[in-house]
């Protein structure tokens, strides 16, 4: 059996030493402070059942020394408290045991006089009334892959020294013994998925002359799974039909949320993955799953209609579901990983040189010159796509996605379920197939698998040169690309605009100093070679949209190859610096959104913000003024560069007159 764990805090050091000793020897592990510092680290960083805190942790006898009360209300809400105190008053009490928000500020107010028995008789009431944990739970394993607590929570927190994993592991395992205090057994049936910090594991939970009941358990730190549970109590589907997974229980500790959902008709010891179908499962099994997924789990999802229209770039809502650092660190760090990949890559049998203004890729003796990837992941592309949003479970990996024999396919992470770009399921379930599971090292093969999916047609590109291991995966991707096609509002730039994005993503994973082994770098190159590829595929579509879209179309479009800016029509060739077109490149790259006098200075100027140089507001307000004297019909009341007071400016692409 587990102990209750109890902070016990008092400056008085000798009626410390005695509680401690009394509470040690009456079955409870006891963790001691004598000040307020000390026993809010403890509340903060440690985790505990309950907290018996002195009303006056700092001065005895000074009757406004309220500091363990001022502990109670504001450290470890969730942490039941005693107030503890030499001088009860019944204002005292009367503070101690209102109600602060959705939980008394204490749990109970004890006077010191009442002596050890009584303190021991507080701390069982609060841990009776105030704790549904079960410290008898018993805790079992799977033999055949077993995980466990210390493991789970280095997922969690995979830097925390080891010193406090022993600690995390064990509040891991309270939070288990919270999350199943109904239960007698249970057993952690296998990891499922782990991914941004969290996880997701099996769970088998045993009750008394009861049929034993299994769960996905989710968990992370406290504001991202709580999150989780709010997006999917607001998005998830009203019908939820044979392959819902619901939410059944929710628990929290002073650090982790744990949320556990049954899978409709499904059993977790016998649902695997939608990467295991793809690996050991024949090309029908495999079909067959993507079919049940798309055209019935993923379609109560999306409910075949577009929810809303957003006044956001597609490129800003591709990088907002894979969040990259500001332009000038995106700049930096992606072109020192393209750089370094490049160095590599002759281990593969090929050769890759990088400029700032093309990336020359040589495989098998044939040379090929493609768009510097970079510049178009810091500033995107001069594409016109309407911004179109669906309902969506979240990202989708193909490990958070479980089937089973009987055809059932069941979704299992929904922190990021919200409105989202209608091809992003599509993108990122093709992205998984295409960048993570692939298994070959030839680049040879790869290069011509890529330029298949990015020049080819859509659904049916040539696959006459396609080696055969990489045919299963090409037939996976052109089932996933005919459910796309079968999406309302669907497009293949925005497609392919998506998976630009994705394979960027991947790269700015990649660590330059980690050492690789070779299918870790002939992934990252093949991410590599699709990037480049398709920044190619898009510069191309930028610049043989139709005419009407280009310059007979309402709005303003910057054409950046050529410096030039269509304004309703009007070709505007920008005269004097090149400054002022760096900073309508950067205004139109995050079009639609607020961009700060730092942000401005710091990636347009690249200097260092400083909101007391009277000297960087004039040369960006000069700048601003000379752009708006230029595309503007009346620059005292501009259309395109709006002033947001106090905060910076805002490019409009399409203003509303």
């Amino acid at each position: 059996m587990t102990r209750p764990r109890i902070l016990l805090a008092d400056n008085h050091l000798e009626f410390l030493k005695t509680c401690a000793e009394f509470l040690s020897s009456s079955g409870y592990e006891i963790l001691t402070a004598s000040d307020p510092s000390e026993a809010s680290r403890i509340l903060t960083e440690d985790w505990v059942h309950l907290a018996v805190l002195d009303l006056r942790l700092e001065r005895d006898y000074d009757d406004k020394d309220k500091s363990g009360l001022i502990l109670a209300r504001s450290v470890a809400p969730a942490v039941p408290k005693i107030i503890l105190t030499l001088f009860p008053t019944h204002r005292d009490v009367r503070e101690a045991l209102i109600r602060d928000g959705d939980a008394p500020r204490a749990v109970d107010f004890l006077d010191k006089d009442d002596g050890l028995r009584g303190l021991l008789q507080a701390v069982k009431r609060a841990l009776r009334d105030h704790l549904a944990v079960n410290l008898d739970l018993n805790i079992q394993y799977n033999d055949c892959a077993p995980v466990s607590f210390i493991q789970l929570a280095r997922f969690i927190e995979p830097g925390v020294e080891p010193s406090r994993s022993v600690s995390r592991a064990e509040e891991l395992e309270d939070l288990f013994r919270r999350l199943f205090v109904q239960e007698s057994q249970i057993r952690l049936d296998r990891l499922v998925w782990q991914s941004n910090r969290r996880f997701a594991v099996g769970v088998v939970a045993f009750k008394m002359d009861n049929t034993p009941e299994s769960y996905i358990v989710v968990c992370g730190k406290n504001a991202r799974t709580t999150e989780e549970l709010h997006r999917n109590e607001e998005f998830a589907p009203g019908a939820r039909g044979d392959d819902a997974t619901v939410l059944k229980r929710s628990s929290f500790t002073t650090h982790f949320v744990a949320n556990a959902y049954s899978l409709a008709h499904g059993n977790v010891e016998t649902a695997g993955s939608l990467r295991n179908v793809f690996r050991h499962g024949t090309d029908g099994a495999l079909s067959s799953v993507l079919e049940t997924l798309f055209q019935s789990a993923l379609a109560r999802w999306h409910q075949d209609q577009i929810v809303s229209k957003d006044k956001t770039s597609l490129d800003g809502l591709y990088r907002k579901r894979s969040p990259f650092p500001e332009a000038r660190v995106l700049s930096r760090s992606l072109q020192d990983r393209v750089r370094s990949l490049s160095k590599l890559v002759y281990s593969l049998g090929a050769r890759v040189d990088c400029t700032q203004e093309a990336l020359f890729v040589t495989v098998l003796s044939r040379s090929y010159t493609y768009p510097d990837l970079v510049s178009h992941a810091v500033r995107g592309f001069d594409l016109e796509i309407p911004s179109l949003l669906k309902r969506t479970p979240g990202k989708l990996t193909g490990d958070n996605i479980l089937t089973d024999e009987s055809g059932h396919v069941w979704l299992t992470d929904f922190a990021d379920a919200g409105l989202a770009p209608v091809l992003c399921n599509h993108i990122e379930l093709e992205s998984a197939i295409r960048f993570d599971w692939v298994e070959s090292t030839k680049l040879d093969w790869l290069h011509t698998f890529e330029q298949a999916l990015v020049f080819g047609d859509f659904t049916k590109p040539d696959t006459e040169n396609i080696e055969q291991p990489l045919r299963k995966p090409l037939r996976a991707i052109l089932a996933i690309r005919k459910h796309a096609t079968q999406s309302v509002g669907w497009d293949p730039v925005a497609y392919h605009l998506g998976v630009f994005y994705e394979a960027i993503s991947r790269l700015m994973e990649f660590n330059p100093k980690a050492s690789l082994t070779q299918k870790e770098l002939a992934r990252l190159a093949h991410a590599l070679l699709a990037a480049a590829m398709t920044s190619q595929y898009l510069q191309d579509a930028a610049k043989t949209q139709p005419p009407v879209r280009q310059a007979a179309s309402k709005g303003l479009r910057l054409d950046t190859p050529n410096r030039t800016v269509y304004v309703d029509g009007r070709r505007v060739k920008l005269q004097g610096k090149r400054i002022e077109f760096a900073l309508l490149s950067y205004l139109y790259g995050h079009a639609d959104q607020v961009c700060s006098r730092a942000d401005l200075i710091s990636n347009v100027w690249e200097y260092t913000y400083d909101e007391s140089d009277l000297s960087q507001r004039r040369i960006l307000n000069t700048a601003i003024r000379r752009l708006r004297e230029q595309i503007e019909v009346d620059p005292k009341r501009p259309r395109y560069i709006k002033t947001a007071r106090g905060d910076g400016y805002r490019l409009v692409r399409r203003p509303v007159d």
